[in-house]
């Protein structure tokens, strides 16, 4: 239906269907198949950049010894079109829950690497929101590199990369 010059959104009804996450990893809606690639272009995303911690992380104790800032940027494939649709929170990633999830990690130990900060991210965002995929960068300024403006670490992971078998 397409909406007439004039018409206000709230008289738009959206067609109904039947979506399960497991049928877009098919490509498939109301049993429709969508075509190879389709799980691609129904998905959205969310996204949390500039989410800034100390954290004590380096190579060495001397620069574990004193908390630094971090940033870490994340963008999630998830989806949220239902709570789009009704202006309500059904089943979305609350991005006050992901920074209280990373602001906890991030503090409860020293870390060497931040990979090892991207990797521990992007795990509890896999496995503690309903996401398909996320993209994580953790980036720091090396206080032994003053000329540098920050050196970044970069994942992708979904939520089978922390499946135990």
């Amino acid at each position: 239906m397409r909406l007439k010059k004039g018409s206000l959104y709230r008289d738009y009804k959206a067609p109904d269907f039947r979506y399960s996450r497991a049928d877009t990893h098919r490509g498939k809606v109301d049993g429709v198949d969508l075509g190879i690639g389709a799980e691609d272009n129904i998905p959205d995303w969310v996204s949390g950049h500039g989410m800034t911690y100390q954290a004590r992380v380096g190579f060495g104790a001397e620069e574990r010894s004193t908390p630094q800032t971090i940033r870490v940027d994340f963008d999630a494939r998830t989806d949220w079109r239902a709570s789009g649709r009704d202006d309500r929170a059904q089943s979305i990633v609350d991005y006050a829950v992901v920074d209280q999830a990373i602001q906890g990690l991030v503090g409860a130990r020293e870390w060497r690497l931040i990979e090892a900060i991207a990797e521990s991210v992007a795990e509890v965002i896999c496995t503690g929101f309903p996401v398909d995929q996320v993209d994580v960068k953790v980036t720091k300024h090396p206080r032994d590199m003053p000329h540098c403006d920050g050196v970044s670490v970069r994942c992708s992971r979904t939520p089978a990369d922390y499946v135990t078998t």
